[in-house]
């Protein structure tokens, strides 16, 4: 078999450089913990306020940085079960656990009582 090939180097790819990323100050990060620790009392309610859910994660995102209506906030929660994990997107919130994902969608039942007494003991 005979090929022919070009090389040359790709200039999209190339021309692409990574944004900085500004630092996040004490205070914001502050902040960050206080929302992370407000979001799993929340979620530990027996039905939590999904808006205030949505809400929360813009509030992280827009302190990383972020827009607050784009993109998704992961906060990682974790005790001697394991790790849990909580997705917001602007409209969307998912919490991960044990090869397990809920989903808060407004009128959804609400997540198993364990589940919500291990996130009732997440310190902010």
């Amino acid at each position: 078999k005979q090929l022919r090939v070009t090389l040359a180097a790709r200039r999209d790819v190339m021309a692409a450089k990574p944004q900085p990323v500004a630092p996040i100050s004490a205070e914001a990060l502050d902040t960050i913990r206080e929302l992370q620790g407000r979001m799993a009392r929340e979620l530990a309610r027996e039905l939590p306020d999904r808006r205030a859910l949505l809400d929360m994660g813009a509030q992280i995102r827009s302190l990383m940085g972020g827009r607050p209506d784009e993109g998704c906030t992961t906060l990682r929660y974790g005790d001697a079960q394991g790790p849990l994990t909580l997705t917001v997107t602007p409209k969307h919130i998912e919490l991960s656990t044990d090869g397990k994902t809920y989903t808060l969608s407004e009128g959804a039942p609400t997540l198993p009582s364990a589940l919500r007494e291990r996130l009732r003991e997440q310190q902010p």
